[in-house]
């Protein structure tokens, strides 16, 4: 390590919070001038989107016609569609959540029926950490809603940035260290 920086070894190093992918491109791109910090893997959490989604209600509205959900199921990448049957293998029921630009959907994988519907307001919230976030507030429609967490963060991502590199950071301006970055 070099001051608060990793030095051109461990900047090469796989973790949580730098994939293999990142790594590979930081170990191939030397002259540029990385600053990068240690950091802790971040907290693994067991939430499940049983957790997230509303209690399922098989004659709702919101489900979708067949051919909406047959279009949506073609554009599903391979190893997702096969994590779902797995899912849906081992517990008789596979839910997922995939994103279609600003609006997220529920895939519902029964044995060989596949039903979906796009999130609700507050299950959106739930997605991103921001469970107790009020979508029903007077005046606020359901798009007005979504477009507002769509617009949103993951609060216990950043809450883990801000506490692991911006508060250290912090804390050092105000010690009067200049943070500098190795090899300048």
């Amino acid at each position: 390590m070099v001051g608060p920086f990793l030095d051109e070894a461990e900047r090469r190093e796989p973790t949580m919070v730098r994939p293999r992918t990142l790594a590979a491109f930081i170990g191939a791109h030397p002259g540029l001038a990385w600053a990068i910090r240690p950091l802790p893997d971040p907290p693994v959490r067991a939430i499940t989107v049983d957790d997230l989604v509303d209690p399922f209600d098989p004659d709702s509205e919101d489900w979708w016609l067949r051919e909406r959900v047959e279009r949506l199921w073609a554009r599903i990448p391979e190893r997702d569609r096969a994590r779902l049957r797995r899912a849906a293998r081992e517990r008789g029921v596979g839910l997922t959540t995939v994103s279609r630009g600003a609006r997220w959907v529920l895939v519902r994988l029964e044995g060989r029926r596949r039903s979906a519907r796009s999130l609700r307001p507050g299950e959106c919230a739930r997605l991103i950490g921001a469970g107790g976030f009020r979508t029903d507030a007077e005046g606020i429609g359901e798009r007005r809603a979504l477009t507002g967490i769509a617009e949103g963060v993951c609060v216990p991502a950043v809450s883990w940035l801000i506490h692991n590199c911006v508060n250290p950071m912090a804390a050092e301006l105000l010690r009067g260290r200049i943070l500098h970055r190795p090899g300048r």
